[in-house]
């Protein structure tokens, strides 16, 4: 499935039925069709190359995917709380797919490295400013490995206001495979787009407006 989470003109979140996923969730629809979720704004969508903050060479070391944009409750429900998390599904050339819990660099120093974002009160036809959202962040040399698709998936876990009860569902997944291939690129031209200190990094996606 290759739907489409970012836009760069209002374009919808929308799934079809063959998604590279284990969860069984559901529809991501409101009753009359229309997508639950939209995107209004894309701003930045793609992976970043991180050096180590602690290498005076600045060689890239580790890669993240990361979105920042908008989102807009298409729905007519108020939603007390709600989690945004990001998923990398990466399928090699022989047919097993990694995901984060595969190949996540900061699993065993940082938790498991997801970095969620948190909504309180999103209210119908309210947007949610995300000024970033990344998948775990893994080492470079997974961008040697023999890949065929790369994907994004991106999960909603709901709380409704109304009856309190908590829902999850895939809002989107996105074919990433080119930029992956970007990615690749720059690490063997020995290119970074910044270190990975939080404060560096943070400079880096203000700039992308």
């Amino acid at each position: 499935m290759k739907s489409t989470f970012f836009c760069i003109i209002v374009t919808v979140i929308c799934l079809s039925c063959n998604s590279i996923t284990n969860k069984e969730l559901p529809e991501n629809k409101n009753e009359d069709g229309t997508d639950m979720f939209i995107c209004t704004e894309n701003i930045f969508s793609d992976f970043v190359v991180l050096s180590s903050s602690l290498d005076k060479m600045q060689k890239p070391r580790t890669a993240t995917h990361v979105f920042k944009g908008i989102l807009k409750n298409n729905t007519q429900n108020i939603y007390k709380k709600v989690t945004l998390t990001a998923e990398l599904i990466i399928v090699l050339e022989n047919g097993n797919e990694l995901t984060c819990s595969d190949i996540n660099y900061t699993k065993n120093l940082l938790g498991d490295g997801i970095t969620p974002q948190f909504r309180s009160n999103w209210k119908p036809n309210e947007e949610w400013i995300i000024d970033k959202i990344k998948t775990c962040t893994f080492p470079v040399e997974y961008l040697d490995y023999p890949v065929k698709e790369v994907y994004t998936q991106y999960y909603f876990k709901l709380t409704d206001q109304v009856n309190n009860t908590e829902t999850e569902i895939m809002a989107s997944q996105r074919d990433v495979t080119e930029k992956w291939f970007n990615a690749k690129s720059k690490v063997i031209n020995n290119s970074v787009d910044c270190s990975d200190n939080s404060f560096e990094f943070g400079k880096f996606m203000r700039n992308k407006i």
